[in-house]
């Protein structure tokens, strides 16, 4: 457990430490950032589909359990933010964001492909794939209600989605991975090979990436809201995805394993910039964050003592 935890959030730390000097400002971060999502994760994705065949790559089972988990945490997480925490109602949208959206790509990704390899992959292109088109229009819809323009709003948050996606390098690799899968087209022998180098420098590049752009954000916010919304993200998230992929959906042990793990990560970059695009809610946002992303070296580290083994 230790010899993949650690190096995996030593990369982050590292990644922080890098950032907090005048070498990694945020203008430098754009440059890598872009690097990650638009090459590196790209090319590892692409390169995996396309060889692994379209037949494992978009299963039933795992969006049910993955997104079963995410409506359920959002649910519950919202309730806790309007009856519990006091939350306007719009802030209680972000708030329910935060308790179900997490950080799959810069490092879900590289965490998961670290311990379950290629089959780790295709199942979070099923995750990935869905991510964003389904939880930000219901997101949008929450913090929307709460101003009373649900139904404007929600259309424009389903237009942005869908145009978003179709601009989002992540959702084409896949898209074009699953197509080369179904066709039998595998890369030809030079550009494999250059697919491959970029596929490795996503994991390393990513970490980095993640933990660079936390040390330029602070931690505000109400110490309860912080704690409320750590456990549901952490905790209660991952558990509701490990009843659906096992003792109800019996996904076979890898693929449990990997969406569980998927659910067990922090919350993600994008709840706190759909914080700051309705200007709600922005500064626990961030914080949230940077707390679930410190503790996940916990709990993500406890969850790999008891999950079925990878490659």
């Amino acid at each position: 457990m230790l010899d993949v935890v650690l190096p995996v959030f030593g990369l982050i730390l590292a990644g922080y430490a890098a950032g907090k000097t005048p070498l990694f400002q945020p203008a430098v971060l754009v440059g890598l950032d872009r690097f990650v999502l638009y090459a590196a994760v790209p090319s590892l994705l692409f390169r995996t589909l396309a060889k692994s065949g379209v037949a494992r790559a978009i299963e039933p089972g795992i969006l049910l359990a993955y997104f079963g988990g995410c409506f359920a945490a959002m649910a519950v997480a919202y309730v806790v933010g309007r009856r519990v925490l006091r939350l306007k109602a719009d802030a209680s949208g972000i708030f329910a964001m935060g308790g179900s959206f997490g950080n799959t790509v810069l490092m879900g990704i590289p965490l998961i492909y670290t311990i379950y390899g290629e089959r780790g992959l295709v199942v979070m292109s099923n995750v990935t794939a869905f991510h964003s088109a389904l939880l930000f229009p219901l997101a949008t819809l929450l913090v929307s209600a709460g101003r009373a323009d649900a139904a404007a709003s929600a259309a424009k948050a389903l237009q942005a989605t869908l145009w978003s996606m179709l601009r989002n390098p992540i959702i084409i690799a896949i898209v074009l991975g699953l197509l080369a899968g179904l066709v039998g087209v595998a890369p030809p022998g030079p550009l494999d090979r250059i697919l491959e180098m970029l596929g490795l420098a996503a994991v390393p590049a990513a970490l980095f990436a993640l933990g660079a752009g936390q040390a330029h954000y602070r931690v505000a916010g109400d110490v309860g809201e912080m704690a409320a919304v750590s456990a549901i993200k952490l905790l209660l998230h991952p558990l509701i995805v490990w009843l659906l992929a096992g003792p109800v959906l019996g996904l076979e042990p890898a693929t449990a394993g990997t969406v569980v793990l998927a659910a067990a990560m922090p919350v993600g970059i994008n709840v706190y910039l759909m914080a700051r695009q309705h200007d709600c809610h922005v500064a626990s946002a961030g914080s949230a964050m940077i707390v679930t992303t410190a503790l996940s070296l916990l709990t993500v580290g406890v969850l790999l003592g008891w999950l079925p083994g990878g490659r």
